[in-house]
């Protein structure tokens, strides 16, 4: 599907499903090693997953939740500061906004679109057949 397409909504595909099984998968298999590593593998496969499939949200606030996860995640491996727990708290609040962020967009075109943006495919027909 191109992005000339109006399709909205939750989507997967064959190749999302398999790379989010694989992923948790091996966080499970990893978890009695290193719980944490496990976490975070898990926190990261699961927001993007909302991110990209469920929500639906743009590239810009997925890139800058991934700036910010990386940066706490060095933290708390290297220094140990902030602690776990904060780094995984902290990365889901932050996904949580830049969610509730994109839902407030005249583009937001993920789960629920009808109910929360009823004017997209005006907006998407103004964006995409001038």
């Amino acid at each position: 599907m191109n992005e000339d397409t109006f399709a909205p909504g939750f989507r997967i595909s064959l190749f999302d499903f398999l790379i989010l099984l694989g992923a948790l998968i091996s966080a499970a298999v990893l978890f009695p090693h290193q719980a944490l590593l496990s976490g975070l593998i898990a926190l990261v496969v699961i927001q993007f997953f909302l991110f990209c499939n469920v929500f639906r949200i743009s590239r810009t606030p997925e890139l800058i939740w991934a700036g910010v996860m990386v940066l706490l995640s060095l933290a708390t491996i290297f220094w140990r500061v902030p602690p776990p727990w904060i780094t995984i708290v902290c990365a889901v609040v932050f996904g949580a906004v830049l969610i509730l962020r994109e839902m407030r967009l005249p583009s937001y075109h993920g789960i629920g679109w009808q109910r929360i943006n009823p004017g997209l495919r005006d907006w998407w027909d103004n964006e995409h057949h001038h």
